[in-house]
This record gives C-alpha cells, sequence and structure tokens, in this order.
C-alpha cells in the first residue's frame, strides 16, 4: 500500500468514526480521538482521565 492510499484509508477510518482531524499535511495528521476509539486502538483494559485523547499518525517519507 503507497503512503498516499494509507493516509486516505486513515482519514476515511477516523472520520467515520467520529474522530476530528485537528491537524493534516503529506505524512502527518493529528487525530482527537473519541473515548470510545482511544479504548479500541490503544490496547489497554481500562480508560483513566476524562475528555478526548489525541493520536499523532506520522507516515515514513522517504523509504
Amino acid at each position: 500500500m503507497e503512503q498516499h492510499d494509507i493516509h486516505t484509508f486513515l482519514l476515511r477510518f477516523f472520520k467515520a468514526n467520529q474522530c476530528s482531524i485537528l491537524e493534516e499535511s503529506a505524512g502527518h495528521m493529528t487525530v482527537q480521538l473519541t473515548i470510545e476509539m482511544d479504548k479500541l486502538i490503544m490496547n489497554r483494559p481500562f480508560f483513566i482521565g476524562t475528555g478526548l485523547k489525541k493520536l499523532a499518525v506520522y507516515l515514513n517519507r522517504g523509504n
């Protein structure tokens, strides 16, 4: 899968799961996770804290 395809997939995935895209550029995005999405993808058996969590995604450019 090409970097552009991965970027597009991630954008669609997070938007479909009601997550907000806070920043986006080629090879980078910062996503505001919902509490449920944070639980699902961060692989934690528990959730501590209140509010929404952020996730920064960096795609390796140059390979």
